[in-house]
């Protein structure tokens, strides 16, 4: 039941940004969409989704003997952690805007999609993780679960990066047109915040798990303050490029924190937080033929 409700409210996004942009495509009439007009209408999406999703939420996640005002606060915090996630992604997106232009925020953006692509490998990973987790609270399965997946999103997703590290500037202007020259040199700073971001999936969700929503909420707004600060100082000077480093130091720096808290407050080994290549060994044994 929880995920079918997920499912259905991923889906009711995704419909609402598709609508979103095609309204903003009318309302142009032939004219470019500004970038902002596209990040708001998305976030309008978002909260169309969420209000119309929130009493199927709220019956999926009754717990017996939990006031309702606890599971509000839990809720309250939950979201805004993922309100600043969203803005690790997409505000950038303003000051690329403002200091490069829309041209730049576009290239930028296609960016960020191709990213998406490939963190949403984890970001799945993830999903099944953390019903485990909530669904069985033992220490030791949490343990597991933590120490598998992990393995999983970090070895599934490195093949996908080292493909986007050696694609020549070439596939990308024959996708995108000659505008993205040079786009390639662009991505590749990019390619440790995918890496990161897939890595620290697990561990946030195992977070969440635990309840731990005002962690995740500074961990998130921390990386996002880091990401924003560098981004201001590199873009004049480098251009995409510097907002790319910025997000990999924001996210790198998130992860890097996660870590150390998982290790030294909740008591987890390294086994269960660095990706195992022995399991991931085992895994790719089991697939490949005999």
């Amino acid at each position: 039941g929880q995920m079918r409700t997920r499912n259905r409210a991923q889906l009711l996004l995704e419909a609402g940004k598709l609508l979103a942009v095609a309204a903003l495509i009318w309302l142009a009439q032939g004219s470019l969409v500004e970038v902002k007009s596209v990040v708001w209408g998305f976030a309008f999406a978002a909260a169309v989704a969420a209000l119309f999703t929130f009493p199927a939420v709220l019956r999926a996640l009754q717990v017996p003997g939990l006031p309702p005002a606890e599971m509000f606060r839990a809720g309250w915090w939950s979201q805004l952690g993922h309100l600043v996630q969203f803005l690790n992604y997409r505000s950038v997106l303003f000051l690329i805007a403002q200091q490069l232009g829309d041209a730049e925020a576009g290239r930028y953006s296609n960016a960020l999609v191709i990213a998406d692509a490939v963190w949403i490998y984890g970001n799945s990973l993830g999903s099944v993780a953390h019903m485990k987790m909530v669904l069985d609270g033992r220490p030791a399965k949490a343990a597991a679960w933590l120490r598998r997946y992990t393995s999983l999103s970090f070895w599934g997703t490195l093949p996908a990066v080292l493909v986007l590290a050696v694609l020549p500037d070439a596939v990308f202007t024959s996708l995108f047109g000659d505008d993205f020259a040079g786009f390639a040199a662009n991505l590749k700073p990019l390619l440790p915040a995918i890496l990161a971001l897939s890595w620290s999936t697990v561990p946030s969700l195992f977070l969440q798990a635990r309840g731990a929503f005002r962690t995740l909420l500074l961990l998130n707004a921390s990386g996002w303050l880091l990401q924003i600060g560098l981004a201001w100082l590199l873009l004049p000077v480098y251009g995409l490029a510097g907002a790319a480093w910025a997000a990999s130091a924001g996210f790198v720096g998130i992860l890097c924190v996660q870590l150390l808290l998982l290790r030294f407050r909740y008591g987890m080994a390294w086994r269960n937080l660095l990706p195992g290549s022995a399991f991931a060994l085992a895994v790719l044994k089991k697939l490949l033929p005999k």
